[in-house]
């Protein structure tokens, strides 16, 4: 089954940066990028990072066998930037038939994140079918692909361009 993973970026616009995942290559994936974090770091984190690393880390993760999408919103607004950024999300799971979505859990927002979510993703006649999870970034490492993704997009430059160059889509509302 296909899962999604994303984080937002929200420092000129907001976007969600997305990794497309199938099931069977997150046990993998998952080593492959926690063999990343240095020792005494919990997770990675594209600010927290020097621009010749991130630029490493970006080529290692667009290698990644998954697929990488950039979802824009005009939305000056943060709170509706967020929930056009969601419904996005939510809308691109329907048409790839998404099993699972993760996103990274923002405090100010995660209650009407998971709400959002409840009402427009969840599948009423068959539950087990959709889940979703709203989780610190620390706890799972495709959450970092989606934060390189989210902030080489703001950042521009270099790191957009090695993205557009390997084929990440972008998808404006």
């Amino acid at each position: 089954m296909l899962r999604i993973f994303a984080d937002e970026s929200k420092q000129v616009k907001y976007i969600f940066g997305v990794c497309l995942a199938e099931s069977w290559v997150l046990e993998e994936t998952r080593k492959s990028l926690s063999g990343l974090v240095f020792p005494g770091q919990r997770s990675l984190h594209f600010g927290n990072e020097s621009d010749s690393r991130r630029h490493q880390l970006l080529k290692i993760m667009l290698a990644l066998p998954c697929r990488f999408l950039i979802l824009e919103s005009e939305e000056k607004n943060s709170i509706e930037g967020r929930r056009v950024g969601l419904r996005q999300i939510i809308k691109l799971a329907n048409s790839l038939e998404v099993d699972h979505i993760t996103i990274e859990r923002d405090d100010s927002s995660y209650l009407s994140d998971a709400q959002l979510l409840r009402a427009e993703y969840l599948d009423r006649t068959l539950p087990e079918r959709r889940r979703f999870e709203i989780v610190p970034r620390h706890q799972e490492p495709l959450l970092w692909v989606a934060d390189g993704l989210a902030w080489s997009h703001q950042r521009g430059g270099r790191f957009r361009s090695t993205m557009l160059d390997a084929g990440v889509e972008v998808i404006r509302p």
